[in-house]
């Protein structure tokens, strides 16, 4: 074995590593008819909405219930406080990571607050890496 070859299997397992937890894709953690569905992956995001409302204009068009979705952009982590900074200016709200396991959650104030008050997760909390992600 030479000396380059070592080296590529000992890097490798290292920078294969290097991916922070909080990447990946998060939808709700529940059967859902209307939610958020949020990519993170390398500081940037998409932040797209889905409904299974189907709405129809005078002309019998489906109208768009989301069009300004999806949002992209770049995300910050600030401890476990996610900032997002849209490439069109709008207001996104901070949201929180919390790792449970293999399970990564992300939830809005309000559900980091419930949380905090009475110890029990919010059943449709956003969810990446896990059996609840893998059900849809």
């Amino acid at each position: 074995m030479t000396v380059r070859t070592a080296f590529f299997f000992l890097i490798v397992p290292l920078l294969a590593g290097c991916a922070s937890y909080e990447e990946g894709s998060y939808r709700p953690g529940c059967v859902a008819y209307a939610g958020n569905r949020i990519e993170l992956d390398g500081g940037r995001f998409v932040w797209d909405k889905f409904t299974d409302q189907v709405l129809v204009n005078d002309a019998g068009e489906v109208v768009d219930q989301y069009p300004e979705y999806p949002l992209r952009g770049r995300y910050r982590l600030q401890g476990e406080a996610l900032h997002f900074d849209s490439y069109t200016g709008e207001p996104l709200p901070v949201m929180h990571l919390r790792r449970e396991g293999s399970m990564t959650y992300l939830l809005t104030d309000k559900q980091l607050e419930s949380l905090q008050n009475t110890g029990t997760r919010p059943e449709c909390a956003l969810v990446s890496g896990g059996a609840a992600a893998d059900r849809r």
